[in-house]
């Protein structure tokens, strides 16, 4: 009996570090760049997935200029789902122009890499209250 329980425990424990080695999750960072071009940036808005990866968005942290240092709105709920809605308008007076990091995201994902964040959505104002043309960018960050 007694060799049946180790027996047992040492199945578990393969079992366990085989299913670990399928699938070693890293911790990874995407920047989140808007360029606003010369119109100065006083929000946006983006909506955002990584499609059919299992990768999961864990936290946000705010961007470079201190108009958006402060992480963006959303919603936390929505880090365990598939898609996020991020946010931030500023009253500085001192708005950024051209390329600007608003965000940096953590995502737990799978060793094989980092999938692209799918932005569908994708808004900024500027000083006036007016939409202004933009363009976004993403870069993998940091593993840990």
């Amino acid at each position: 009996m007694r060799h049946l329980t180790w027996l047992s425990l040492a199945l578990v424990l393969l079992t366990a570090a085989s299913a670990s080695a399928e699938r070693p999750r890293v911790f990874g960072t995407i920047v989140v760049t808007i360029d606003s071009g010369d119109a100065e940036l006083a929000g946006w808005q983006l909506r955002a997935d990584f499609g059919k990866s299992d990768a999961r968005i864990v936290g946000v942290e705010g961007g470079e200029h201190p108009a958006f240092s402060e992480p963006p709105h959303y919603d936390p709920k929505a880090l365990n789902g598939g898609e996020i809605i991020l946010a931030a308008l500023s009253a500085q007076q001192d708005l950024p122009t051209g390329p600007t990091v608003v965000a940096v995201i953590h995502v737990d994902h799978d060793r094989s890499g980092l999938p692209p964040l799918e932005v569908s959505e994708l808004l900024a104002v500027g000083s006036d209250g007016n939409e202004i043309p933009v363009t976004v960018t993403q870069q993998n960050g940091d593993l840990r």
